[in-house]
């Protein structure tokens, strides 16, 4: 009787180190991967869109404010001056400021258009200014643009967007731009 309650017990206790090994170690894999894939999806959660190098920008990255810091009330005809915009990202994607390659093509620049005081378009060929850094979502840069005046006196609407070179101004995808009148004076 004593041989087979010592035989019991070690077979049991066998069975039990067996069990927590093996059950042990096979709950722990599927445990850390669940954990894991958590993890990954609490990450994704907090990190933004990132935007393809060499490729236009999704849709919903197309939304930005900009604001002219200290807009000049009046300027020369044909006078340049470097104008200080602020720009924010309110997309939930990262721009990324320069495509890959020699052609820099994709890149997201400050761009500004003349209007007459009808709000006829004059030209968007002014200025243009690349951003300086990858801007994230709900992040915020001040750019110097140099802009020049038109060459006849009157009242003008100075416009402000971003553009995507190469793709397309945020405009036309549903970002809002700045407008500022500004008098022209011989």
């Amino acid at each position: 009787m004593r041989m087979k309650f010592k035989n019991i017990c070690g077979a049991l206790a066998f069975a039990a180190a067996l069990c927590l090994s093996g059950c042990g170690g096979d709950n722990a894999t599927p445990n850390a991967n669940s954990n894991s894939s958590a993890a990954n999806t609490n990450e994704a959660a907090t990190n933004p869109k990132e935007a393809q190098p060499n490729a236009p920008l999704p849709d919903a990255a197309f939304k930005a404010q900009l604001t002219l810091s200290s807009p000049p009330a009046k300027l020369r005809a044909g006078q340049k001056e470097t104008v200080k915009v602020k720009v924010k990202n309110l997309s939930d994607v990262r721009w990324r400021v320069r495509g890959e390659g020699a052609d820099n093509m994709y890149y997201v620049a400050v761009g500004n258009a003349w209007r007459d005081a009808d709000g006829v378009l004059l030209t968007n060929m002014d200025g243009r200014y690349g951003l300086p850094e990858n801007l994230e979502p709900g992040g915020e840069v001040e750019v110097p643009l140099q802009i020049t005046a038109p060459k006849e006196a009157g009242e003008y609407i100075l416009e402000l967007d971003l553009v995507q070179e190469g793709v397309t101004w945020f405009k036309d995808k549903g970002s809002e731009t700045s407008k500022t009148k500004i008098r022209i004076e011989k």
